[in-house]
């Protein structure tokens, strides 16, 4: 058995003079800690959910992006709901 480490961080990116219809920019930061591979066969896919009930099951995502490298930020543009909860996870 392996152990595995990500660190995901995220910021919401927001303007005042926006259109209300317009969704925000979330800016998610991955860090791999593993010594696992990440690349284009082994990435670390980040996914964004509208609930905390992703924690039980009980919530689909409503996005995601995938990393091919143990450090990256990955770009969720035109997010509408607020707030927002990510889940990141390595694919073997």
């Amino acid at each position: 058995m392996f152990g595995m480490w990500i660190l995901a961080s995220a910021v919401q990116y927001g303007n005042a003079q926006e259109k209300k219809s317009a969704g925000r920019t979330l800016k998610v930061k991955l860090h791999y800690a593993g010594s696992g591979t990440i690349d284009e066969k082994h990435k670390i896919l980040a996914f964004l959910f509208d609930s905390p009930a992703f924690m039980q099951g009980d919530a689909m995502p409503f996005a995601m992006k995938s990393a091919t490298s143990k450090d990256e930020i990955v770009t969720f543009s035109d997010v509408a709901k607020s707030p927002v909860y990510v889940s990141a996870v390595y694919v073997v």
